[in-house]
């Protein structure tokens, strides 16, 4: 698509009259700052006009403040009109106000890092060795995240100016962020299934290599291809038959496994799995993303030079926006009287989206479209339904997983592969704004509704393409996991044990599929902001690993500019005097983030000699002595929550991140909230073709 003449590549104008202020100050925590920068560097790659708070920066030349600050303008510049980011909860209207954790917290005194906010929000439960501490995933996660919902935040109020010609404020509180991305740890947890760390007895650990490390990712049909690549006649033992066989029998053959990687290089073992389909987990290093052959096919990388004078390279907006060359450029015709005058105000309220997507990035990313007030209609098929509705809690109809995804959605069930459910589909797509997949390359063009065709129905319809890595590309067409995608995007690489060995977050949590859900809404609005403007159908390619590698984009910079990438012990931060994951007295992990300027304090306090006696002073007192000690004197320090205590702990009325569906039943909220028209769940998840007969009669 991309290499096509036929095709003008739009990402970078979708925002183009768009103007933005960031505003913080001395007095903004550095998880807040760093949030509303992120947000405030996509929307300057998407076009936007960004001026910068003239705060000043410990380290302006470091890489996170080159690639959070590059292509902003001075705050004296701008507009009154501007919309701005901001951490000032005062701001009534037309901002995206960014907090730690939810006003009314009482936990609020308490400073919050990266780790803390993800052992807070459970994240740091499932990383890791079961026999050691918990981790954090490596990088600035939080900051990344609460960027991306910020981002899309930002551009549903400008959407929403745009469309109705109103104004309105969003709330991002960061633990809901954080939380909201956890959501499948809660909601086992409200069943009573507690997801937990598993270490090297993972369903696909990370295997060492001559030069790296691997992880065998697969999935259930792909066991004999496995068992053919490596070649070793005990891996057909019939112990080892089944999903369930394996997952009780795992001695028998990560050993033989690991010994295959073991005499193999990343570039042995990427040429073996791309050549068999295999999902590629070969764990990427920031110096690998540099030269990756897809990232550089795709202009990966855009280039710039410091202050300083040292040129660096950094990864360009994770998602791609395309229309075609000769496209008329007419403005969309003004919205309808009966939506226009509605008293509820949702950004895309009056536009109809068919989400063909499944799991979790297809699906959940429809699901943020619907509760920001688009009509979506889940078309499965009827052979073929979302592999969600069986997972676990299916027992008594769909389970949770399908539940927390869907809600707020109408169904339909139609046969693609038949001429009449083709002809229904199409009838739809002629009805509809946008249509919305997550299918592997080539399916829709195998279908005969590929993007061409779609838009001889429907001149101005978007086309969303949620890829695994893009959609073109060497490997681009190779099936890819969240857990491929962590390890190939170089997340695992920075995601480490303390004896080196780098972690992916595997099934428990798929964390690239999380994050693009909260940067598709953005990425989405943008292409149809731009529609305002210039009618003519869109095909928006949003590649998981690209969202994935754009949150180590001051890693990728360092490793450019030839400075080295810190990727020890994942729990140790250089920024802090001391920084880890420690055991209780009474056997709770505590997350602890020691300043360099609270070290004296500290070890006042507790009368030690050093801070590496930290840990030992921790193990002699319970939990809830350690968080009122070091909380009182200003050191970040907070519970490693598990799925089920989030579960029982959830308050309806201060957290918007999970909410209940008309049924009442515990269901996925929203990463963030809109005051003037708050977002809601009105409709629970449909069943299998639940509503052909209103939506396609006769199909």
């Amino acid at each position: 698509m991309g290499t096509s003449s036929l095709f003008d590549e739009i990402s970078t104008r979708c925002l183009i009259d768009v103007e933005v202020v960031e505003d913080f100050d001395q007095s903004t925590s550095e998880l807040v700052r760093q949030t509303l920068r992120f947000a405030g560097r996509l929307a300057v790659d998407c076009g936007a006009r960004v001026y910068e708070s003239p705060a000043p920066l410990s380290n302006a030349d470091s890489p996170m403040n080159i690639f959070l600050s590059e292509g902003k303008r001075p705050l004296s510049e701008a507009p009154a009109h501007a919309l701005v980011l901001t951490h000032n909860p005062a701001l009534s209207t037309h901002c995206v106000v960014v907090s730690v954790r939810p006003r009314d917290d009482s936990a609020q005194d308490c400073p919050d890092t990266d780790l803390t906010m993800q052992a807070r929000s459970g994240l740091c439960h499932l990383i890791g060795d079961p026999d050691h501490e918990p981790l954090k995933i490596g990088g600035h996660q939080v900051v990344s995240a609460g960027g991306y919902a910020a981002f899309s935040a930002l551009v549903a109020l400008c959407l929403k100016k745009a469309r109705l010609s109103v104004t309105d404020r969003a709330e991002v509180n960061l633990l809901g962020v954080m939380t909201w991305v956890n959501w499948k740890a809660v909601a086992l947890g409200a069943l009573g299934k507690e997801l937990k760390r598993e270490g090297a007895q993972a369903e696909w650990p990370v295997f060492r290599l001559r030069d790296g490390h691997a992880a065998m990712v697969f999935f259930e049909p792909q066991w004999d291809t496995v068992c053919d690549l490596i070649g070793d006649t005990r891996l057909r033992d019939e112990r080892l038959r089944t999903f369930q066989d394996r997952e009780s029998n795992r001695d028998l053959y990560q050993g033989i496994i690991a010994n295959w990687f073991s005499t193999r290089t990343k570039a042995e073992v990427t040429r073996l799995m791309d050549a068999n389909h295999i999902p590629n987990g070969v764990v990427a290093t920031p110096e690998d993303l540099l030269r990756d052959p897809l990232v550089l096919h795709r202009g990966g990388m855009s280039s710039g030079v410091s202050s300083t004078g040292r040129p660096y390279s950094r990864p360009r907006l994770p998602h791609r926006v395309y229309r075609v060359a000769s496209e008329r450029k007419a403005s969309r015709p003004a919205m309808p009287k009966s939506v226009a005058s509605s008293s509820t105000t949702l950004p895309l309220q009056g536009l109809r989206v068919i989400d063909l997507g499944v799991i979790t990035a297809g699906a959940g990313a429809g699901a943020l479209l619907a509760d920001l007030g688009a009509d979506v209609i889940k078309v499965e098929s009827t052979t073929y339904a979302d592999p969600f509705r069986s997972w676990a809690g299916s027992e008594k109809g769909d389970s949770p997983l399908f539940k927390f995804n869907n809600r707020n959605k109408r169904g339909v069930a139609l046969d693609l592969k038949t001429p009449t459910g083709r002809d229904a589909f199409l009838q739809l797509v002629r009805e509809s704004d946008l249509v919305m997949e997550n299918f592997r390359r080539g399916v829709l063009d195998r279908l005969n509704i590929g993007f061409d065709v779609l838009r001889g129905a429907n001149p101005d319809i978007v086309l969303v393409s949620l890829t695994g890595q893009g959609l073109d590309g060497p490997g681009s067409e190779n099936v890819s996991f969240g857990s491929s995608l962590e390890a190939r995007s170089g997340i695992a690489s920075v995601t480490r044990s303390f004896d080196g060995t780098p972690f992916v977050s595997g099934r428990n949590l798929n964390y690239p599929d999380q994050i693009v859900c909260l940067h598709a809404a953005g990425a989405i609005m943008a292409a149809l902001l731009r529609q305002t403007r210039e009618r003519g159908a869109l095909h928006l390619d949003i590649s998981q690993r690209d969202v994935a590698i754009y949150t180590l984009s001051d890693r990728v910079l360092a490793a450019s500019m030839g400075d080295p990438v810190y990727a020890e012990f994942v729990n140790h931060d250089p920024c802090y005097a001391f920084q880890n994951i420690c055991k209780s007295l009474d056997g709770r992990w505590l997350a602890v983030s020691v300043p360099r300027d609270r070290s004296a304090v500290v070890l006042s306090v507790t009368g030690l000699g050093v801070l590496e006696q930290l840990p030992r002073w921790i193990a002699q007192m319970r939990a809830g002595a350690v968080l009122d000690t070091l909380c009182g004197i200003g050191v970040s320090c907070a519970k490693c929550s598990t799925g089920i205590e989030l579960a029982q702990d959830l308050s309806m009325d201060t957290d918007f991140a999970f909410t209940r569906s008309p049924s009442g039943e515990l269901v996925k909220g929203f990463p963030f909230q809109l005051a003037g028209s708050p977002m809601s769940v009105t409709r629970d998840s449909p069943g299998l073709g639940e509503h052909n007969r209103e939506i396609v009669p006769g199909a």
